[in-house]
């Protein structure tokens, strides 16, 4: 790579996260730019706004650092980017026609698992709907995940997040695509949520719950990614898509509910 992007949001570039990262990628030799026009549950209008400004920018890394927005609209910019169109364009399973910009990912949150799946997620505000690109060819080709860039996250966006990869970890495992790897890993990382993110929320400094919640959302993603979700994403997708509420609120609001109705249907592994 020559020419690399990083995407971000005013937040994270504020608080000067994206700072060691372009200092890094500047002294392995690259032209390195930010871009920090990222907003919260990205929209398929700002995505394309987003690729129109960068598409004459010849650019071959495309590098996420962030929340689960972030890194989303980083996917969504790599497939536009190389093959053109519009998000919507992408909008679906497999539409992304080929290979895209090599994806690097630093989450800046424990929570939507991105930087190790190859699903992003847009809102269409005229439809009031939120709507997901999955593709293999959105898997990020690098994730750091490093709790220390987690230690500023503030309580709420703590907490909203942290159970968005709770969800992620109790959807994974009764799933009916389900299996022995990813039920290994949603159990550990249901253990090391549960465990952990109370005290994240508390005190965001501790080194501990900061670390066992990023290996924990981590391990969650790669769970979901390979047995899928539920009814609890499938509703707070339409929440967040209706009345923009925050995925990780939606989730923790519909969880009891989805538990109690589907418990009959695998009791063992629901007890």
């Amino acid at each position: 790579a020559k020419h690399a992007c990083i995407i971000t949001d005013p937040g994270v570039y504020e608080a000067g996260l994206t700072d060691p990262v372009k200092q890094q990628l500047s002294k392995a030799g690259l032209a390195v730019d930010v871009f920090s026009e990222a907003e919260p549950e990205p929209t398929f209008t700002r995505l394309n706004a987003m690729a129109e400004k960068l598409s004459k920018e010849g650019y071959d890394l495309l590098v996420g650092v962030g929340g689960g927005s972030c890194m989303d609209l980083t996917k969504g910019l790599s497939a536009i980017l190389t093959h053109g169109g519009k998000g919507e364009d992408y909008s679906g399973v497999n539409k992304v026609p080929g290979s895209v910009i090599p994806i690097f990912a630093l989450p800046t949150t424990s929570g939507t698992g991105s930087e190790a799946t190859r699903v992003g997620v847009f809102r269409d505000p005229e439809k009031g709907q939120k709507l997901a690109t999955i593709s293999p060819y959105l898997l990020p080709r690098l994730a750091l995940v490093d709790p220390v860039l987690t230690y500023g996250c503030p309580p709420h966006v703590t907490a909203a997040s942290g159970i968005d990869a709770l969800v992620h970890a109790i959807e994974a495992y009764p799933c009916t695509r389900a299996n022995n790897f990813s039920d290994a890993l949603a159990f550990e990382a249901m253990r090391l949520i549960a465990g952990s993110l109370r005290t994240a929320v508390k005190n965001g400094s501790d080194k501990q719950a900061r670390g066992d919640m990023a290996e924990g959302a981590l391990m969650a993603g790669i769970a979901f990614g390979n047995s899928g979700l539920g009814a609890v994403h499938a509703f707070a997708h339409v929440l967040g898509g209706c009345f923009q509420v925050p995925h990780g609120v939606a989730n923790g609001l519909f969880l009891p509910y989805v538990i109690e109705y589907n418990l009959s249907a695998n009791v063992v592994k629901y007890a």
